[in-house]
């Protein structure tokens, strides 16, 4: 199938991730709240201090160390579709170009409030979650690979899936 028209899908922060992230966010910064307050209130060389003021911090730093972390991995992806071809890049300057058909493929469940697409080329997974893409994009990205992997199954090309 020759269809030069490309099409290019980039993850950004969505209004339903900000509203997911919203709870652990709260979350955590009630537990540096706490930390702070409870670290006025005992003396600095109060052995319980560590209790009440290291263990909400603690607690607190690595929800927020998780979710940057989280963010950082899954954005600034650019998935482009480009006739039978995926490319897949990832901020650093790497990159890896599928096969449509020849990927291993993982459409999302249907049934699923965290829906992920999820592809390989054999030897890198690559996941996608409908958080970072958004709902329009995502099903637009899920309706392409279907429809053009579809086409290939029926002209007798192998597909492969997860």
């Amino acid at each position: 199938m020759d269809n030069p028209k490309e099409i290019v899908f980039k993850t950004k922060i969505t209004p339903k991730l900000g509203a997911v992230a919203l709870l652990p966010l709260g979350a955590s910064f009630v537990l540096a709240y706490f930390a702070v307050d409870a670290g006025s209130k005992f003396g600095p060389n109060d052995p319980t201090r560590f209790v009440f003021v290291g263990i909400p911090a603690l607690i607190s730093a690595v929800i927020i160390l998780t979710m940057l972390l989280v963010c950082h991995h899954f954005l600034n992806r650019v998935i482009t579709i480009r006739g039978d071809d995926m490319t897949y890049e990832v901020g650093s300057g790497r990159s890896t170009t599928l096969n449509i058909a020849e990927m291993a493929f993982s459409p999302p469940a249907e049934n699923s409030n965290l829906r992920t697409l999820m592809f390989s080329d054999g030897v890198e997974f690559i996941q996608i979650p409908q958080l970072f893409l958004g709902e329009k994009e995502f099903a637009q990205l899920t309706s392409i690979i279907m429809k053009r992997r579809k086409i290939q199954e029926s002209s007798g090309q192998k597909t492969y899936s997860l």
